[in-house]
């Protein structure tokens, strides 16, 4: 897989509880341990292990009624690409359980290449970012936002500007 995650944290209030990686089934076994006696665990796990898919899901409890519940991912995903074009997408609209919304949303997005990037292309309207740092080869931006209805994901595109000089070499 190309996809890795570095950081994962849920908060209880204002407590940072981080996350730590174990082996699939320990991890499940002390998420339900811990969920039974209602202390608030996660549980963040890649879909299909055997396969090369970049999907996670994130298991929460207990969050009650009408309750919300604080999560923090960190990860960095190595990005393809088709004739000089690279695309991402995170999945924030829901594909189950119809609207949902976040209390407060921060995108932090870092993109690097050892080839000359063009301008990035964000695909979504709700997530406009804010460019702390734009050259060719490392884009920086933001967004975030208080009280975000997940209407669509996440996007962005960019292209690659590579020498001449590269292709002699291929």
């Amino acid at each position: 897989t190309t996809a890795s995650i570095s950081d994962f944290a849920v908060w209880d209030g204002d407590v940072r509880i981080p996350g730590v990686i174990l082996e699939k089934r320990r991890a499940e076994e002390i998420y339900k341990d811990l969920a039974l006696q209602a202390i608030d665990p996660g549980l963040l796990a890649q879909e299909r292990e055997d396969t090369a898919s970049t999907a996670f899901t994130v298991q929460v409890a207990p969050i009650p009624a009408y309750g919300t519940k604080r999560l923090e991912l960190e990860y960095s995903e190595l990005l393809t690409v088709d004739n000089l074009e690279s695309y991402y997408s995170f999945p924030f609209k829901p594909s189950e359980y119809g609207t949902q919304s976040v209390g407060h949303l921060a995108i932090r997005l870092q993109v690097s290449s050892k080839f000359a990037m063009g301008d990035l292309s964000v695909k979504s309207r709700g997530y406009p970012l804010a460019f702390i740092e734009n050259t060719p080869q490392y884009k920086s931006a933001s967004f975030e936002a208080q009280n975000v209805v997940l209407t669509e994901d996440f996007g962005f595109s960019y292209g690659l500007t590579i020498p001449r000089s590269a292709f002699e070499f291929l």
